[in-house]
């Protein structure tokens, strides 16, 4: 590779991370947002769980999505090749297993906790690049992963919340949510692995309809899902002002934007960079929830949010990354 190719190609990955972090901003954007939308449904439909509530969120949300996405996208949404296909099957499926993990782990262990050990995708992924793909790790990269666990460590270290006082065995909570973060990893893996070779476009619908279709199904299956089918139970949902402003942004923003972002960007940077980079979805959490009122500016997420930063721009810092290229091209 030459000068002028690598210098291309430093460019790309730049522009990359920066939409990587862009769509990590539209996933913080969720956390206050269903935080709110949620219970609102919860409240209208009193006779569901609220696993069946949560289960048809996720699938109206990303029911909607993959709607808006097609409309949206009609004109490249031809000729889907098996890649597509399957790199958007395995990839909703890796999501939404990992997403139902972290919403079941989060009853039975704080807040905080679940949000850091959700975040250790950033070790998971190059030590499952070792043994699964043989692929090795840059060593510039292992700084930056350290780097950033620490800052998740910081950001963790609130110790706010409430947990259910009678977990079905000591620590389940922490165990979901480690499996979670396991499925997270795999979704990366996954969206590395197709993405190559994948339509952007093609991929994020495929995953859309994916899950949605297994929201939608766990949510009617679950129980008492079915009611939030309930005429009385729409029109009010529809006259609800939360409701009414929560779910639109959520699937503009959180999914229709951020997961094409995510599926476009992720491939042209290696996974573990991208890993670094997917530790700024919580920072971002938190800076929306003091900007509604739903939590206070803290030392904390300034230390916290800091490291990180630093680890993604240690990560991405261009003449590291050309003496790199340079190695590996040698």
């Amino acid at each position: 590779m030459n000068e002028s190719d690598a210098s291309a190609r430093n460019s790309e990955r730049t522009q990359a991370a920066v939409l990587l972090v862009l769509a990590n901003v539209c996933w913080g954007w969720s956390f206050p947002t269903m935080k709110w939308v949620v219970p609102e449904m919860q409240k209208v439909a009193s006779g569901a769980g609220e696993l069946a509530v949560t289960a048809t969120f996720i699938g109206w949300r990303f029911g909607f999505a993959a709607a808006l996405y097609l409309g949206l996208s009609l004109f490249k949404q031809r000729g889907h090749t098996r890649t597509e296909v399957v790199g958007g099957i395995a990839t909703g499926l890796c999501f939404v297993t990992g997403l139902f993990l972290q919403i079941t782990g989060l009853r039975y262990t704080l807040p905080s906790i679940s949000g850091f050990l959700t975040s250790l995708v950033v070790v998971f992924i190059p030590i499952a690049q070792r043994l699964v793909q043989r692929k090795a790790t840059s060593a510039g990269t292992w700084p930056a992963v350290a780097l950033a666990l620490v800052g998740l460590v910081v950001l963790a270290g609130t110790g706010d919340g409430d947990v259910a006082a009678h977990p079905p065995f000591p620590f389940c909570g922490e165990v979901f949510t480690i499996l979670g973060s396991m499925a997270f990893t795999a979704q990366v893996l996954f969206l590395d692995h197709f993405g190559q070779k994948a339509k952007a476009e093609r991929l994020s619908l495929i995953q859309f309809a994916t899950v949605g279709v297994v929201g939608l199904g766990l949510g009617a299956l679950l129980d008492g899902g079915v009611s939030l089918y309930h005429e009385d139970v729409l029109r009010a949902l529809g006259s609800n002002w939360t409701f009414r402003w929560g779910m639109p942004s959520v699937v503009v923003i959180c999914t229709v934007a951020a997961f094409h972002l995510m599926n476009l960007n992720q491939p042209k940077l290696p996974a573990s960079t991208a890993g670094v980079i997917y530790c700024t979805e919580p920072v971002f959490a938190t800076l929306f929830s003091i900007v509604l009122g739903a939590e206070v500016l803290r030392l904390n997420l300034l230390i916290g949010g800091g490291l990180i930063l630093a680890a993604i721009l240690w990560v991405n810092w261009p003449a590291r990354r050309g003496r790199e290229s340079a190695i590996s091209a040698g």
